[in-house]
């Protein structure tokens, strides 16, 4: 994890609990903190942090971890960009959190890739990087091995997908449940902005939203009305309902538009066969992923991939 002057504490905090000390024992990776300049930052708050690590680290770390920075206009300096360039072209993970987000697009690792950054910020980045398609509904984005996130939670959320891909479910299940979170991403920053706002207050209401979640990153199981249902503790005509007035759609509707948006993405930014994506995007055959996205979006999703790339 990179750190530097006027870090604020919630940046250092995501990262920390999800991989450094996070009260489930042993952290399940070795995890370093370095700065451009070794030696203690001063955080926001007047507060010391160890960074004992200079920039060489980033010369052999599987992951990098840049959460936040000090201010959108604040220089970044080019021996770290540099580095994190090197890191790029050998394959690391690199992860932009918040406000990091802007250091990754400075170092032009973002160019023609798909990011999310805090939407306080969307536009300003927006302008400022017109070659990166940024994404500003969804709290969390990976293409490839770049990883960028909103600010809170998000970055949490963040970590724990992470820490799946370098040391499996099993791992950031427990460190999940530690952190009482879910390994996967909040959906739609829209519902942070002012006058768009989702009252997670009401019991079933936060039920509902924590059921799209699961939804989302489990698209190849069964998710049949009955067990739906069940999920949130509701009949499943009190579900249906609830459901199309929280989604505007049908619980089939909703799941289909979820999964053709993943597959979208993977056309994008993966390798993956045609048969695979389909797998992975929970329509089982090719023959019902390709029926579904011509129907959608009027060509197939070979001719898809070939138009957006």
């Amino acid at each position: 994890m990179l750190v530097y002057q006027g870090i604020g504490p919630f940046h250092l905090s995501g990262p920390l609990m999800v991989f450094g000390h996070n009260g489930v024992g042993e952290s399940p990776v070795n995890f370093v903190v370095c700065a451009d300049q070794p030696g203690p930052v001063r955080t926001l708050f007047g507060l010391d942090f160890p960074a004992p690590y200079g920039l060489d680290e980033l010369e052999q770390a599987d992951a990098i971890i840049v959460p936040g920075w000090s201010g959108i206009d604040e220089p970044i300096p080019k021996t770290l960009q540099q580095a994190l360039c090197r890191a790029h072209d050998r394959k690391a993970h690199i992860v932009g959190l918040c406000l990091g987000v802007f250091v990754l697009a400075e170092a032009g690792l973002l160019d023609g890739r798909w990011a999310t950054t805090h939407w306080l910020r969307s536009d300003v980045f927006a302008k400022r990087y017109p070659h990166v398609q940024l994404d500003k509904d969804n709290t969390h984005t990976r293409d490839g091995n770049i990883w960028t996130s909103a600010g809170g939670a998000a970055a949490i959320d963040t970590c724990l997908q992470l820490l799946q891909v370098l040391q499996g479910a099993t791992a950031a299940d427990r460190v999940a449940r530690q952190l009482i979170s879910g390994t996967h991403h909040r959906n739609k920053q829209l519902s942070c902005i002012e006058g768009i706002q989702v009252d997670t207050r009401q019991d079933g209401t936060r039920r509902m939203q924590q059921l799209l979640d699961w939804m989302l990153v489990h698209p190849n199981e069964t998710q049949h009305l009955d067990a739906l249902a069940q999920r949130v503790h509701m009949t499943v005509r009190t579900f249906t309902r609830r459901f199309k007035r929280m989604t505007g759609m049908t619980v089939g509707q909703w799941r289909v538009t979820q999964q053709l948006k993943f597959a979208q993405r993977l056309l994008k930014t993966s390798d993956a066969t045609i048969e695979a994506i389909a797998q992975q995007t929970g329509f089982g055959l090719s023959l019902s992923l390709r029926i579904h996205f011509k129907k959608a979006f009027g060509m197939t999703p070979s001719a898809y991939r070939r138009k957006v790339r």
